[in-house]
């Protein structure tokens, strides 16, 4: 295959994975096992701590519950993806909502996928996924769908009632995988166009990286994305890139939990420069002076830019703007109730299970 055709094919890897990634969400909060087992290859396996083995039957498993309860809702954000061939790996930050009206609660779940994943007939899919347990949040029920309230219309619910499946069924089957011809000629503004959309990925994987570096205090990993010289306005703070870095990890070190999860991303690719802006939702649970556990959402957006020096994308400048926060009593209830079996939890460097997965 020529560069050019690599060039193209690597987007459309990209692209088919990054897919596969979001049906698994919607196959879970659907109910729809056909969905949910399709992102898998027939002898895949999983690995959820309160089921380990074949992906087939725990599909059948997870989209088993009653379809008049509301739905949860699985947000993926966070999407590392590292190519090989006809082999993958990636990881993936998820958020799930899961209301449970019998008491009146609530959740907000944390955690990380780490998936293998091969292209078979042309065909991505899942060949193994290990799910990682970082936070929970357990709230009183304030809204309709944790107080049984009448739903409104518009209310999303499992498959047989939800608009969207109606609207999206005749696209659920995987027509195959799509692969760029070896002797085609390729347009010069489609190459163009092409490899600015994989300047977006790398600096896609850029934002991800810092991202999972703060939440497992790496610094390592921190340092290695930004150019030097590199700047940071934070509001707390304002300089230095790696003294930034130090100084986060530092104020961060006594947190009992932190996730970040990144979204929105919107990036402007020009030449050798680039700027970007994303949204940042932030789950810590930190200890105050009192001896009382705390847990605080804060939302928020990346203004971030960035350069190309000798080939290699780093940052050059990154500010934060602070949009929204909200703060309750901690509310965790891992190695309890329906958390007892998810016993692959989250950690820092170099223990957490991140690191074996893309060693």
């Amino acid at each position: 295959m020529s560069k050019d055709a690599e060039t193209l094919q690597r987007l459309v890897d990209f692209s088919d994975i990054k897919q596969i990634l979001a049906q698994h969400g919607r196959g879970i909060d659907r109910s729809d096992a056909s969905l949910f087992k399709a992102v898998y290859h027939d002898d895949a396996t999983v690995d959820y701590g309160f089921f380990n083995g074949a992906a087939s039957e725990f599909a059948t498993v997870v989209t088993a519950g009653d379809t008049d309860s509301p739905p949860t809702l699985h947000r993926s954000s966070n999407m590392w993806i590292k190519l090989r061939g006809d082999t993958a790996r990636s990881e993936s930050y998820v958020m799930a909502y899961a209301p449970d009206t019998e008491v009146s609660v609530q959740a907000l779940i944390g955690g990380r996928y780490l998936d293998r994943l091969s292209r078979r007939n042309g065909v991505w899919k899942i060949d193994h996924r290990l799910y990682v347990l970082d936070w929970n949040a357990n709230w009183h029920g304030t809204g309709s769908a944790a107080m049984g309230f009448v739903k409104p219309s518009n209310w999303g619910n499992q498959r047989e009632k939800d608009i969207t499946h109606n609207k999206l069924t005749e696209w659920n089957r995987l027509s195959g995988g799509t692969s760029v011809a070896q002797h085609s000629l390729i347009a010069e503004d489609l190459l163009i166009a092409a490899n600015a959309a994989l300047a977006k990925q790398t600096i896609h994987d850029l934002i991800v990286a810092q991202a999972r570096a703060t939440d497992r205090a790496d610094l390592d990993g921190f340092l290695a994305v930004w150019h030097p010289n590199a700047t940071v306005d934070a509001g707390f703070f304002v300089g230095a890139a790696d003294q930034y870095c130090r100084t986060i990890i530092e104020l961060t070190s006594d947190f009992k939990k932190m996730s970040h999860h990144v979204a929105n991303e919107w990036i402007n690719v020009k030449g050798d420069k680039a700027v970007s802006e994303s949204y940042v939702v932030a789950f810590v649970t930190k200890q105050e002076d009192d001896g009382n556990l705390w847990d605080e959402l804060t939302g928020g957006r990346y203004l971030d830019s960035f350069s190309s020096i000798k080939g290699e994308w780093k940052f050059t400048e990154r500010k934060f703007i602070n949009d929204w926060n909200t703060r309750h009593a901690c509310s965790d209830q891992t190695g309890k109730g329906m958390y007892e079996a998810l016993s692959t939890g989250g950690n820092k460097y170099p223990n957490d299970p991140v690191y074996k997965h893309w060693s």
